[in-house]
Parts: structure tokens; C-alpha cells; sequence
């Protein structure tokens, strides 16, 4: 793959690793090619990246934010889809270089009780149908449990489920 077909591909990583870990599922580990850091990213956080077909595809990463050394990715082959994740599945190897987007995040989890129920209700829109990765699961679930165990939160909680407005925005 010689250039980006896409402006916002910005970075070239080389594959470091490309394990099949489920059926039709292939983790990708993407790597600086001279050993560099990389941009930071946060929970939720997903990369364009060009496939071997041409394509630019979304997908999440699926490591901890504060692994500065790579950048995780996992592709489902979607054998009826339009062609993307088939060609990174079977045509990525080892060593292989990407096009690939500086971390976009725009499923970013926003801490505070009265952002939260806006931020809340967007997260779900956005997130319908998308998969979600562990770090992503596991961090949700600390931001919720912390949310709900205030006032302030277990308030803007029951006013999401009930639909109304919650008692300190009145």
C-alpha cells in the first residue's frame, strides 16, 4: 500500500502481531514502524484505517488507554459486507503497514451528573448496534456505578428511566 487515500489517514503502523482470536474475529496490535509512542487516546476512543482493498473502515480500539506502545483493534470478516473487514482479516499479515487516523472518539464517556443524562442518552444512540470492547464495558461500568452511588446521580438515574426532568434541573 503506497499512499493514503484518505486525508485524515495520517500515520503509517506497522502490524505487530495479527492472531485470530474467535471465529471470524482477528486482533490486530499496530505499532510505530521506529518503536515511537503513540497519540493518546480515550475510552471508546476508534481509528480509520485503510484496508487492503482500499476501503477506509472504522474500528474501536480495544486496549487500555494508557498503553502508549501500540494500538489494539479487533475485525469481525463480515462475509456479507461491503469488503472491508474480508480484506483485513485474510489479506493483513505480520509486519504489513496501515494507513491509519490519529484516535477519534465520538462515543467519549463525560464524567458530572448533569451532563451526564444528555451525554448518557447520546452514548446510547450513538452506541446502538456498534460492539463494544472490554476496556470500554469495564470503564462504563465504573462511571455508572460512581454516578448512581451520589445523590446527584442516583436523581439524574431514576429521571432518565422515568422521563422527567431531574429534581436539581428544575
Amino acid at each position: 500500500m503506497s499512499e493514503a487515500l484518505n486525508p485524515e489517514l495520517v500515520m503509517q503502523l506497522r502490524v505487530q502481531g495479527a492472531p485470530m482470536i474467535a471465529r471470524d474475529v482477528r486482533r490486530f496490535d499496530l505499532v510505530h514502524p521506529e518503536g515511537a509512542s503513540l497519540p493518546s487516546f480515550t475510552p471508546g476512543a476508534h481509528l480509520l484505517i485503510q484496508a487492503p482493498n482500499a476501503m477506509t473502515r472504522r474500528y474501536s480500539l480495544c486496549n487500555a488507554p494508557g498503553d502508549a506502545d501500540r494500538y489494539s483493534i479487533a475485525v469481525k470478516r463480515e462475509a456479507a459486507g461491503r469488503g472491508g473487514s474480508a480484506s483485513m482479516v485474510d489479506a493483513v499479515d505480520d509486519g504489513d503497514l496501515l494507513h491509519v487516523s490519529t484516535p477519534r472518539n465520538d462515543f467519549e464517556l463525560k464524567e458530572g451528573a448533569p451532563g451526564a443524562q444528555a451525554e448518557a442518552k447520546r452514548l446510547v444512540a450513538q452506541v446502538a448496534g456498534e460492539s463494544a470492547d472490554d476496556y470500554l464495558i469495564d470503564h462504563t461500568s465504573r462511571l455508572i456505578a460512581r454516578m448512581r452511588a451520589a445523590f446527584e446521580g442516583r436523581e439524574g438515574v431514576a429521571a432518565f428511566l422515568e422521563k422527567r426532568k431531574p429534581a436539581w434541573r428544575r
